[in-house]
């Protein structure tokens, strides 16, 4: 652990207490331990209910929401489909190969559902 925290990610508040340097690595480390917790048994659907409404993130949840497809594989293409955009902009796109076709067809359907 103080290996971890003596990283150049994390940085010193005050004795015994550190913080994130940068918003995207609390983002990751969230939802690898949401993806963890899926993989547990913990359904997707009660995470999506907290992360926004009618299963779409809210703006400040986005970059949550958009590495979960990396830590929740099976669920990966209905949450690609939910935010594409997000998914491009704040995850890792490039961490989905096998949905290299997706990420097209689900920003189109997003365009098509928002008119």
């Amino acid at each position: 652990m103080l290996a971890a925290l003596s990283r150049s990610v994390f940085s010193s508040v005050e004795p015994n207490v550190a913080t994130y340097v940068h918003r995207t690595i609390a983002e990751y480390l969230a939802a690898r331990w949401l993806g963890k917790r899926v993989a547990e048994g913990l359904p997707l659907s009660r995470i999506q209910a907290l992360l926004g409404v009618d299963c779409h993130p809210s703006p400040s949840l986005r970059g949550l929401h958009a590495w979960l497809p990396i830590f929740v594989p099976l669920q990966a293409t209905a949450l690609v489909s939910r935010d594409p955009v997000g998914v491009l902009t704040y995850g890792d796109a490039a961490a989905l190969p096998p949905f290299k076709e997706l990420l097209p067809r689900a920003f189109q359907f997003s365009q098509l559902r928002s008119r």
